[in-house]
């Protein structure tokens, strides 16, 4: 006998692949999650279950891309991004049990635990995706993918929630990085700048200090 999790490689592959390739997988990773958050169906325990398998896929998936994004962030830039938005897409609504529809189970809290970890643990990478990638925004705006926006969109307002509501001094840095990065990618995306408008309407709506 042996144990089988479908979703998850410990040890990743040493087969090399392309950034298509890759950004095939994250796409497929991206349909796992939408599929899971949108499943009102099954038991609560089989979801919570599923998502921590999902989210052990995903960081793993993530820790390959860093490798294989060194020598070249450009090219990996679409997988990468794809691959931090199914991650914090997926840790956002299980952080709360006001909104992960949970029945207090021993796999609602372990999920718990994990998200409210990860959540932060990816904006941090994302903040650091967006400075590797800054250069090539800048010189050749037209070689990056407006795919790139949603996790800088999502990173940003989670820095916002960190600092206003965690009272955390430090995302302030990281809020205005993925702030200008938003910006320079409206340079070339109109995408770009509609998620900067949402963000300042979220800061008006919630946030009335000017901490940021």
């Amino acid at each position: 006998m042996a144990g089988s999790e479908p979703l998850y490689v410990g040890s990743p592959t040493s087969i090399k692949a392309g950034p298509f390739a890759r950004a095939c997988q994250a796409a497929h990773l991206v349909g796992k999650v939408v599929a899971l958050l949108n499943d009102l169906l099954q038991e609560a325990e089989g979801r919570f279950t599923r998502a921590l398998q999902i989210h052990r896929t995903l960081t793993a998936f993530i820790r390959v891309l860093q490798q294989e994004s060194t020598s070249s962030p450009e090219a990996y830039a679409t997988p990468m991004a794809l691959a931090y938005s199914a991650l914090i897409a997926l840790c956002d609504p299980f952080c709360c049990t006001e909104s992960n529809r949970g029945a207090h189970t021993v796999e609602e809290a372990e999920l718990q635990t994990v998200c409210i970890t990860g959540i932060k643990t990816v904006a941090d990478e994302i903040a650091d995706f967006a400075l590797q990638l800054r250069p090539s925004m800048n010189l050749r705006p037209a070689a990056i993918s407006p795919l790139i926006g949603h996790c800088l969109y999502m990173a940003t307002i989670t820095f916002a929630w960190r600092v206003y509501e965690g009272e955390e001094p430090v995302p302030i840095d990281a809020y205005r990085l993925l702030r200008s990065g938003l910006s320079a990618l409206n340079g070339r995306w109109a995408v770009g700048g509609e998620y900067l408008q949402s963000v300042d309407t979220a800061k008006e709506l919630l946030y009335h200090s000017p901490l940021l």
